[in-house]
């Protein structure tokens, strides 16, 4: 009898979630130094970018299996989501807030920083600057930028300047993104376990932990 044929989809979303987490939990166990009006310090800043930006792929691998499944051929992930669901329009603001910090993290975004010092040598006067050839027309409709930040989640748009509390939001938007498949009945994240604390637990309870 002839066997069925078995077919494999490429998504690699899931195998992110475990790094993400241990990134996390290194992060909230860290303790930091140098931080000042310019910047995080480069401790902070180098889990946390890593970890807004595995969220990001992890994310994003899962919308292009449901681009698979949906059967459509948008280049654009984001644009599908918003399409096809609709109805999940807050949900898509997160995501496209997360994608914008994730752009300034993968390609680098350039500010130049001008400031001096006070007596106590704390940092006065600051003038922040996006270099040119660094963003575009979607990149200014997304921040505020005379705060320099997204205007929903408030993500800090300057590189050296994100920190903890980017990557803490960015893993409570991938819980939502978890509920959100769940309701679709696409189990991809809930029907896993991970370790977390020396335990291994599902992925709502880790969030519960971290909240």
């Amino acid at each position: 009898m002839k066997k069925k044929k078995q077919v494999e989809i490429s998504c690699i979303g899931i195998s992110y979630v475990q790094p993400i987490l241990d990134l996390y939990w290194k992060l909230s166990h860290e303790k930091f130094s140098g931080n000042s009006r310019i910047r995080v310090s480069s401790v902070e800043n180098g889990y946390s970018v890593s970890i807004v930006s595995l969220i990001s792929f992890c994310i994003e691998s899962f919308l292009n299996n449901l681009k698979y499944h949906k059967k459509c051929s948008d280049r654009i992930a984001l644009n599908f989501f918003r399409r096809e669901y609709d109805q999940y329009i807050d949900l898509a603001e997160d995501l496209n807030e997360l994608f914008t910090l994730r752009n300034v993290i993968a390609h680098n975004y350039i500010w130049e920083i001008n400031y001096n010092f006070d007596n106590q040598y704390n940092e006065t006067n600051i003038k922040k600057e996006l270099q040119d050839g660094y963003g575009n027309q979607a990149f200014d409709n997304t921040i505020d930028g005379i705060n320099k930040v997204t205007k929903k989640l408030s993500f800090r748009i300057i590189p050296t300047r994100i920190g903890s509390k980017e990557s803490k939001k960015a893993l409570l938007i991938l819980k939502r993104f978890s509920d959100f498949l769940d309701k679709e009945k696409f189990y991809y994240i809930s029907n896993h376990h991970f370790k977390y604390i020396r335990k291994t637990i599902s992925f709502e309870e880790i969030i519960k932990i971290i909240k």
